[in-house]
């Protein structure tokens, strides 16, 4: 019984060793005539001494093994080097090959902004989502090539009638001008950091991009665009309703004000002044840390350079925001940092009045555009009736109508209101304007009715 399971076990590994020897030759065979049809066929093992003892099997076949290594290591080699030339391919190619095997397996189309982060942006791991606005998908991420965590502005149209990230290949001629100005954006903003050192703290608020280059880089291509830039926060707009009302929202709104200040500040000490140019909540955002916020300036498409040369172009912003000096054909007047402090009154007026309407303060119709102190004095004391008298004084101050009279950014930022802890109400805070001193009336009988004069009536003249 033993010596017949012996010599089962000997014919199973004979047979075991001959499909290795014929799978060797065939593939030897195959390789070298794609390789170079001149070259010789391997010659397969001797099979009369695959027979032979298990012990001498592996001799036998030593001589085909060692002939396959020799096609075995190239091919390892082969490999290897494609490993190698994979790790140093460009981050375009990269990018290309995902977006191609997206297509190819049917999933760029299901890829939806606000639910999925594309897997064509192959820098960014533990990824989720922040916001979207009209153009742009904002999603929170780390980057392995920067090693920090970014905020990654993909952009997306509407244009099918459904969302989809966008390459350039499918944007519209409009939605790749957008492209453009975002990517110009991003430099305008890498451009002024540079020269930080003029006054850098009021450069810490404004807020960095840290590349472009997925914009201008992926220009005439499939792959998706978007920009890199520092995770800074939720707008304005959004904190506002959630700092509520009482003291502490008071000094959360001054606190918040004055880092606008000095961001105005920086902006002013460049060489030319820049002009954000539409200075409003939505424009700028805030991170919390514990009772302190962070905030920092964004979105700069409406920004103009503060020369004399360009005080009479054509601009554009936000006509809400926008001083009454400013027209179509008058971008700003001098000095240049008083078109965006009018706008950072309405801010600070809107954050320490969060109930407040824009049509509580603004008019817009055929016959007027624009407000006044009146009106917004009146809004906030009707919405918000409590509002500190300093607070009101500063609005007051920052939103004057003759430009002339709104402050040097470099110095509303140390107004003693922000150290303040004081939120109580006064009086009104503008007091009246001072009465021209007049002459005392003349005085004159005591008028008495018609019944009781003499007639004829002094009025009527001779009786006739």
């Amino acid at each position: 019984m033993a010596v017949r399971i012996a010599n089962r076990l000997a014919s199973a590994r004979s047979a075991l060793a001959l499909l290795l020897v014929i799978s060797v030759a065939e593939t030897t065979r195959v390789t070298d005539a794609l390789a170079d049809d001149a070259q010789p066929e391997a010659v397969p093992a001797n099979e009369s001494s695959l027979v032979e003892a298990s012990g001498q099997t592996v001799a036998a076949v030593v001589e085909g093994e060692l002939a396959q290594a020799g096609h075995l290591l190239g091919g390892r080699f082969v490999l290897e080097r494609f490993v190698e030339s994979r790790e140093v391919m460009s981050r375009l190619d990269r990018h290309e090959e995902m977006n191609l095997l997206d297509r190819l397996n049917g999933t760029q189309d299901s890829v939806s902004p606000g639910e999925s982060f594309p897997s064509s942006a192959t820098d960014f791991t533990d990824t989720s989502h922040l916001g979207q606005g009209n153009f742009g998908d904002v999603w929170d991420a780390y980057d392995q090539r920067l090693q920090r965590r970014v905020a990654v502005k993909i952009f997306y149209s509407r244009s099918s009638g459904r969302k989809r990230y966008l390459t350039w290949n499918t944007a519209t001629p409009k939605e790749q001008q957008e492209l453009k100005e975002n990517a110009d954006e991003c430099m305008l903003v890498q451009g002024i950091l540079h020269h930080k050192d003029v006054y850098p703290w009021g450069a810490s608020h404004i807020c960095t991009c840290y590349e472009d280059r997925h914009v201008s880089k992926y220009v005439g291509t499939d792959s998706v665009v978007y920009l890199v830039l520092e995770p800074c926060g939720k707008s304005l707009e959004k904190i506002r309703s959630s700092l509520g009302t009482g003291s502490s929202a008071i000094l959360a709104a001054r606190q918040i004000t004055q880092q606008v200040l000095e961001a105005l500040a920086f902006l002013s000490r460049l060489n030319p002044p820049l002009i954000h140019h539409d200075m409003k909540l939505d424009n700028a955002v805030a991170l919390e840390d514990g009772s302190t916020w962070h905030v920092k300036l964004i979105d700069w498409g409406c920004f103009v350079w503060g020369t004399s040369r360009n005080q009479f172009s054509s601009a554009i912003g936000d006509r809400r925001y926008m001083p009454p000096e400013f027209h179509a054909h008058q971008a700003f007047v001098m000095p240049p940092y008083t078109f965006d402090m009018y706008g950072a009154g309405l801010m600070h007026m809107e954050l320490v009045c969060p109930s407040l309407q824009v049509p509580d303060w603004f008019t817009m119709n055929q016959f007027a555009v624009g407000t006044s102190w009146p009106a917004i004095h009146h809004a906030v004391r009707y919405r918000c009736p409590r509002t500190p008298t300093a607070d009101l004084q500063l609005i007051y101050t920052l939103t004057a109508q003759v430009s002339s009279m709104r402050p040097d950014p470099m110095d509303a930022k140390d107004y003693p209101i922000f150290t303040s802890t004081d939120t109580s109400m006064r009086p009104t805070p503008t007091p009246p304007p001072p009465r021209r001193p007049s002459r005392p009336l003349p005085t004159f009988p005591e008028p008495r009715w018609p019944e009781e004069q003499q007639w004829p009536f002094p009025l009527d003249g001779p009786h006739r």
